[in-house]
């Protein structure tokens, strides 16, 4: 590990002490009263920076949602003798199916939203909004709920899903998105120091100019990845390690591997996500940018070019963990 990127580290670790608007701190919620129905509508928001986002409920968890609730006004007869029956489920981003009274939530249906950090960097996040509703004859008064914000972030070094609740209705969308933002630089960092990851960049790079590294690592990964049409449509994600290992990948996989070359050589550079031209729909793809001599080059490691700009439309960059 480079020193400078050593002392990198010792600088986020300090920033992150700043961090402490999500802490374990705790607010009562209070309930909006309406006499309309009698129903408990609780409303779970949910950020990601993943488009495909799966999560699960037990019974039991589905119950602690609302006996856990402490309603101004009304009493406790309507959480006795809970029933998981009259519970209803909405998810108008995604879908969801209850097995064995276990509900699977599938989000998958938002548009990415991009989100200014700076003049010159951005982010992409999808907002989720899940209502779990609850009737009861004993309920005297309906009550909508707001839960705290879950942020649910896909760590694209390990392949892993990681959950987090910011624990306060009041976390404002800029404070949460700086939240992310370091959270994600974060998952940079501790990537960049994984052996296995760290000796397969290591070797490469000889040249003295950023042009001739940036070419040096393309020309590594275009000649020893494969693309793999199998994992294109798998819900499953593989971490770095694994796509070192085999060699073969999605898009992600070799952007993200060639953006932890370009940072272990201290050459600025972001992502791009966007699609192909004449290709609508959704967000499908990412590929990289390189910063030489002042001006941003299009790199896409999956074999369509150094120098690919042109190539795509729709697309967003993110600078969320560039050097």
């Amino acid at each position: 590990m480079k020193i400078k990127n050593i002392f990198k580290i010792m600088i986020l670790a300090a920033f992150s002490l700043i961090l402490t608007a999500c802490t374990n701190e705790t607010k009562n919620v209070q309930a909006k009263q309406d006499v309309s129905n009698k129903a408990i509508t609780i409303k779970v928001p949910i950020v990601s920076n993943s488009g495909a986002v799966k999560l699960s409920y037990s019974e039991n968890e589905i119950k602690s949602m609302f006996t856990s609730l402490h309603l101004e006004g009304a009493s406790k007869d309507w959480s006795d003798n809970f029933s998981f029956e009259n519970v209803k489920i909405e998810v108008p981003t995604g879908s969801y199916e209850t097995k064995n009274k276990d509900t699977f939530i599938n989000l998958d249906n938002a548009p990415v939203e991009r989100i200014d950090l700076s003049k010159s960097s951005q982010i992409g996040l999808y907002f989720h909004e899940i209502s779990v509703i609850y009737t009861n004859a004993n309920i005297e008064h309906s009550a909508l709920v707001e839960r705290p914000i879950d942020v649910v972030l896909l760590n694209h070094y390990t392949g892993e899903t990681e959950f987090f609740n910011l624990n306060t209705v009041d976390f404002n969308d800029e404070a949460t998105t700086t939240w992310i933002s370091q959270k994600l630089y974060e998952m940079n960092i501790a990537a960049l120091q994984k052996d296995a990851i760290f000796e397969e960049l290591a070797p490469i790079g000889s040249g003295d100019e950023p042009l001739e590294i940036s070419r040096e690592g393309y020309e590594h990964i275009v000649s020893n990845y494969k693309f793999d049409n199998n994992q294109r449509f798998d819900e499953s994600y593989s971490s770095l390690e694994e796509f070192i290992d085999g060699k073969e990948g999605i898009c992600n996989q070799f952007a993200y591997l060639y953006k932890l070359y370009l940072d272990y050589h201290e050459i600025e550079n972001r992502l791009a996500f966007g699609n192909f031209k004449g290709i609508e729909g959704k967000v499908d793809h990412v590929w990289n940018e390189v910063k030489i001599n002042g001006e941003w080059i299009s790199v896409d490691t999956t074999g369509n070019g150094f120098g690919s700009g042109g190539t795509y439309e729709n697309y967003f960059v993110s600078h969320y963990s560039s050097v």
